[in-house]
């Protein structure tokens, strides 16, 4: 079984920051996991929702 990643630009539009806040989130620590293959960062689907879950708060 293959696991799914996204590009930083996935995942600033999926969440709807900017590139700018995603490097801000990272140098803090508040971004979700990510993993280096050849020379791109990339970040696991699953970091992501995990990311989502404790980050973004539910609609109402």
């Amino acid at each position: 079984m293959s696991e799914t990643y996204l590009s930083i630009d996935q995942f600033v539009q999926r969440v709807g920051v900017s590139r700018g806040s995603w490097y801000l989130m990272a140098a803090r620590g508040e971004a979700p996991r990510t993993i280096k293959i050849g020379r791109r960062v990339l970040i696991p689907a699953a970091s992501v929702a995990e990311w989502e879950a404790t980050k973004l708060e539910p609609a109402h």
